[in-house]
């Protein structure tokens, strides 16, 4: 297993291509006329998903830059940034699902298909952001209780 991750960690870099596609779709957007817009910002919706899905196979035991382990070793940071991540993820997924649903506009059920792709591949981030959270928190060093199975780091029970 440990020979898989620096190959995913290698692949999550596919990240930055597809930002950089997506970007180009948003200013294509903000440059075509009204009957393009809606169509320019779905593709690009649909890039920023793939970006998140493929941000998501990092390597959760190291922190990218300065701003991520700062963010991460806060306990009150970390716990903030999950809730906002998480309530983003809720935003995205449920007016893609009411789009879906409810609009009677052909393009807008179009965007909203991909808000709901923005909010799948916000799922996969959230789940990593906790993984992060959990590696690299300042409050749980070695010996501290494990609030989830209340037994000490490297305590297996035995």
């Amino acid at each position: 297993m440990a020979g898989s991750r620096p190959v995913f960690h290698t692949l999550s870099y596919l990240q930055y291509p597809a930002v950089g596609i997506a970007g180009l779709f948003v200013i294509r957007a903000l440059l075509s006329e009204r009957e393009g817009m809606l169509d320019e910002m779905n593709t690009a919706l649909v890039f920023i998903g793939l970006s998140v899905s493929l941000s998501t196979l990092q390597d959760t035991t190291t922190t990218q830059n300065e701003i991520s382990r700062r963010v991460w070793t806060n306990p009150t940071l970390g716990r903030a940034f999950l809730t906002a991540l998480g309530g983003a993820t809720v935003l995205f997924i449920g007016f893609g699902l009411l789009g879906v649903v409810g609009a009677t506009d052909g393009k807008l059920t179009q965007v909203s298909f991909g808000l709901v792709v923005l909010g799948i591949g916000m799922i996969g981030l959230l789940k990593v952001a906790g993984e992060m959270f959990e590696h690299h928190r300042s409050d749980r060093g070695p010996g501290a209780v494990d609030a989830a199975d209340g037994e000490r780091d490297g305590d297996d029970g035995k």
